[in-house]
């Protein structure tokens, strides 16, 4: 969520037997990793290689809220990896539904991965914003209306 601090994710490497990768060993040098912003930019954050995987600092790099994609070069004496980018989901708790409470309101919702859940809330989001009808000056703007059509 935007305005919690997330300081770091560690993310772990698995062999082709499913065994963590002791990748402080392989990779000495710290490394760097890309966050790819929702607008597509990038923005180089320090990945440090350790046992149990490779920590990202990623402290003040949630604004705005979105999707972004993570990426680790890990660099080594034998030369260097790039892991697939891996989606990392932020949301603001401005009223309109999160993954946590759609998964409670909605039990179906368990089966869907992030990145798939989060791109059906912001459209619904986007289209409610841009086709729903105003609402009157004295309606509270967290309060959320149902019409007769079932429509936001």
């Amino acid at each position: 969520m935007v305005g919690d601090i997330t300081a770091q994710v560690t993310l772990a490497v698995l062999d082709d037997a499913g065994m963590p990768v002791d990748l402080e060993t392989l990779f000495p040098d710290t490394s760097t990793a890309r966050l790819l912003l929702p607008d597509y930019t990038a923005v180089m954050v320090v990945a440090t290689p350790a046992p149990e995987g490779v920590t990202v600092d990623l402290l003040q790099t949630w604004d705005p809220a979105g999707l972004y994609y993570l990426s680790v070069d890990l660099a080594g004496p034998t030369g260097t990896v790039t892991t697939d980018p891996l989606p990392v989901i932020t949301q603001q708790l401005d009223g309109w539904l999160t993954l946590g409470v759609t998964r409670v309101l909605w039990p179906d919702a368990a089966t869907i991965p992030d990145q798939a859940l989060w791109l059906i809330l912001e459209s619904a989001q986007s289209a409610c914003v841009a086709y729903a009808p105003a609402l009157p000056a004295q309606v509270s703007g967290s309060t959320r209306w149902i019409t007769t059509s079932g429509r936001c």
